[in-house]
């Protein structure tokens, strides 16, 4: 199983400085998965699913069909 922790870092590496609000939202998740239930870690997934979908949307830069293919495994870290 993917750890949700590893993954929003390496989405992270690729999201602008100015992106405050998304890395903030992500940040957070991440602080809470560490203190989530293995049996309920599908819940910071499709948390962080649905803050993707709200802060980028179409996949218009580099970085964030970078960060997608992150999220979703089809691309390494």
């Amino acid at each position: 199983m993917r750890d949700i922790s590893q993954v929003i870092d390496a989405m992270l590496k690729h999201v602008p400085a100015d992106w405050t609000a998304l890395r903030v939202q992500l940040e957070e998740i991440k602080r809470g998965a560490a203190y989530c239930a293995p049996e309920a870690m599908g819940r910071c997934w499709r948390k962080t699913y649905k803050v993707l979908e709200n802060e980028i949307g179409a996949l218009q830069f580099p970085w964030q069909r970078r960060v997608a293919g992150i999220f979703s495994g089809k691309e390494t870290p």
